[in-house]
């Protein structure tokens, strides 16, 4: 099993996340691969890779993106991020012990898109002042947002499409880089 097509994968999803700093506005706000890579991440790479490589891909381009938009280079709201990240990481571990399926890695980016998207949005609500504190703010968050920026649900609608299309062409390399397709699950390397 050759692991070049997932290399490129992981540096294109990189890429995605930095697109605005090129100045590719033609790019959709939140549409990257980092959770899908860290999805299969944790389908493909030994335990420790696949909890580390999408933390310090998301560290990075946050500085980078913080640096770029002049916010702080580490603020508390990027923790929930961090944590949800693990998470799907984990999550891609535990999907592949019956063997690597397309059809439970898409319920897995679709889980996953979800989660982050219910957990930034409420941290983001509970940490920023403009919002208020209740029922009906919450949905705000979850929904409209504040004034002068695209709404929330377009962000979980790109990240959706984006976590299904790169869990897709993830999932597409792997099978393209084996031999014998049918032997996915003996292909996958051991885990330590």
């Amino acid at each position: 099993m050759t692991f070049w097509p997932a290399v490129f994968l992981l540096a294109f999803g990189i890429l995605t996340r930095l697109a605005p700093l090129a100045g590719a506005t033609f790019w959709p706000t939140h549409f990257a691969a980092l959770t899908a890579l860290a999805l299969c991440g944790g389908v493909l790479l030994p335990r420790t890779l696949s909890y580390l490589l999408p933390i310090i891909a998301l560290f990075v381009t946050d500085l980078l993106l913080n640096a770029h938009y002049q916010f702080p280079f580490v603020a508390a709201e990027m923790l929930p991020r961090y944590v949800v990240l693990l998470g799907t990481a984990y999550l891609g571990a535990r999907l592949t012990r019956g063997g690597l399926r397309l059809s439970p890695l898409l319920g897995g980016a679709l889980a996953a898109s979800t989660v982050f998207y219910l957990v930034t949005n409420t941290a983001s609500w509970l940490a920023e002042p403009a919002y208020v504190k209740s029922f009906a703010g919450w949905l705000q968050a979850l929904t409209t947002g504040l004034p002068g920026f695209p709404p929330t649900w377009t962000f979980y609608r790109n990240s959706v499409i984006a976590d299904l299309g790169f869990t897709a062409l993830f999932y597409a390399s792997l099978r393209l880089g084996q031999r014998n397709p049918a032997s996915a699950a003996e292909a996958l390397p051991a885990r330590s």
